[in-house]
């Protein structure tokens, strides 16, 4: 159930095969860690929500919706006389750096299982990657 393995996908033509950055992972987890992995967020999925303003990790959503959202948002204010600026923020590298302690506290607050809560903290502590 620990055991993962990362395929590296080659993103386009016109980069360079020798280069990390041009792959994308898709990690190919074991079909008991996705049972878990789906009973769990069928139980909690109310505790779980994200904002009306998230787009990714979401079902149906993804970042056409988000640049559609932010160009009506644009358009708007333009239309009005008003400027807009903008401010973002790349965050693709953000699940490396995450502190699994702080997002088990998080869980607990949303009064999610304590034993769940060990199994998840267990299972990102545990993890094994191959390549």
């Amino acid at each position: 159930m620990l055991k993962i393995k990362i395929i590296p996908i080659f993103k386009k033509k016109g980069l360079r095969c020798n280069e990390s950055n041009s792959y994308r992972q898709i990690a190919i987890a074991t079909t008991a860690s996705k049972i878990v992995e789906h009973l769990i967020l069928q139980k909690y999925s109310s505790e779980l929500k994200v904002g009306a303003w998230q787009y990714g990790y979401k079902k149906s959503l993804g970042t056409k919706k988000g640049i559609f959202g932010l160009r009506c948002i644009v358009n708007h204010f333009n239309n009005n006389g008003s400027k807009v600026f903008c401010s973002f923020l790349d965050a693709s590298k953000a699940f490396d750096n995450v502190m699994h302690e702080k997002l088990c506290l998080k869980l607990l607050d949303k009064n999610i299982l304590v034993s769940v809560v060990r199994l998840f903290l267990r299972w990102c502590k545990t993890q094994r990657f191959c390549i």
